[in-house]
């Protein structure tokens, strides 16, 4: 392992099972709001459940995996740089699909929660995609 990769920090590969625990305490919480059988207001159900899994797909990004090598932390790097490409994308797309054809988007009124969990799921694409070519090679 080189200094670069010293210096890259990850959590311990066990975070990913805390992130996943997480979110599945979060998605019962949900359940059980929207069943009325916990009798909370929608509004702090959603904020409490995107949160969690926010802060979960948090975890599992900054968790190391089973084997970290220089690949892996190149893999992480770029997965990153399209993740926030696309979150910027995404932002632009939409104000100019709102300013030409003059209609509210969903995309300029998306929330910050939605627009990082959008970027979330763009990098663990692309890291799924890059880490299977790179296995069939």
């Amino acid at each position: 392992m080189n200094n670069t990769q010293k210096d890259f920090k990850l959590l311990p590969t066990y975070f990913k099972k805390i992130a996943f625990a997480l979110i599945g305490i979060s998605a019962i919480f949900w359940i059980l709001s929207t069943t009325k059988l916990i009798p909370i207001e929608r509004e702090l159900t959603e904020l409490f459940t995107k949160n969690i899994i926010l802060i979960s797909l948090l975890i599992l990004t900054i968790s190391s995996n089973k084997i970290e090598d220089e690949l892996t932390h190149k893999i992480r790097l770029k997965a990153f740089a399209f993740a926030f490409i696309s979150g910027v994308a995404l932002t632009v797309f939409g104000s100019i699909t709102s300013a030409f054809f003059s209609f509210q988007s969903s995309l300029v009124n998306m929330s910050p929660t939605s627009l990082l969990i959008q970027m979330f799921m763009f990098y663990y694409v692309f890291m799924f995609a890059v880490k299977k070519g790179n296995r069939e090679k």
